[in-house]
């Protein structure tokens, strides 16, 4: 079964292992690096001069230490807690990664978000989708996308995948990417620049706008770079992430 292999010492962080491969040089920086797992000071930002990543309610690090459990401070099982990157929505263009999976069949989970409150609906909202059509959706205001990797089932969520979206303002483009089954899609919205979100924060395990109504997921990396990647830099990127969550015996 996924994650039941325990981390050992500091080898995810190790940038001289030989068997990683590198990540793509990119025109833009990143401002969100961080593989989540053992305790919340083992889950901090990778980013040098990142603010620190803080803990709201009561997020659970099991013992296999290689993700988080995380979800709203009001849900009813382990992982009752979220936590806050402090990393602004600074730029329109962007890229969104992450490692996750559900812990139901049913409901939706918030891997990566970063929203204004209710009632300005400004900024990137990432959820899994449970019901007929499920699957890790990318909501943004301005173009009005709302981009969704497939997935076959329910239950094709609650195992360990490694996702990645990235969207260009200028082109109004997203495209998504299931980096550990293969498959993407795409979508241009309409010619709206996107709205950014003026005073939310990157979270993992719910957002601004939705803080009650998502369940618990797990895990285990997030990223965010302030540009939109190509299908090769994506694929870079997997493999990098993919190779560092091997190595803590997380299959990806």
């Amino acid at each position: 079964m996924q994650g039941l292999v325990t981390k050992f010492g500091d080898a995810v962080w190790r940038p001289q292992n030989s068997a990683i491969p590198p990540l793509p040089t990119l025109a833009f920086p990143t401002t969100l690096w961080a593989y989540l797992g053992e305790s919340l000071a083992r889950s901090q930002n990778m980013v040098a001069g990142a603010p620190a990543v803080t803990a709201v309610g009561s997020p659970a690090f099991p013992p296999t230490n290689n993700f988080v459990s995380v979800g709203p401070t009001s849900a009813t099982v382990r992982g009752n807690g979220y936590l806050d990157t402090g990393v602004p929505d600074d730029t329109r263009s962007f890229t969104v990664v992450f490692a996750a999976r559900m812990n139901s069949t049913g409901g939706q989970g918030a891997p990566i978000a970063n929203n204004d409150p209710i009632g300005s609906g400004f900024g990137i909202n990432v959820q899994f989708i449970s019901g007929v059509t499920p699957g890790p959706q990318c909501s943004i205001n301005g173009p009005a996308i709302a981009l969704k990797v497939p997935a076959t089932s329910p239950g094709d969520q609650t195992w360990f995948k490694l996702y990645l979206f990235a969207y260009d303002d200028p082109s109004f483009t997203m495209a998504g990417y299931n980096l550990t089954d293969g498959t993407n899609v795409q979508q241009v919205g309409s010619s709206f620049a996107r709205n950014l979100s003026t005073t939310g924060t990157f979270w993992t395990g719910t957002n601004q706008r939705f803080t009650t109504a998502l369940g618990v997921l797990d895990v285990a990396f997030i990223g965010k770079l302030s540009g939109m990647v190509n299908a090769t830099q994506a694929q870079a990127i997997g493999a990098n992430i993919r190779a560092h969550l091997a190595l803590i015996g997380l299959m990806v």
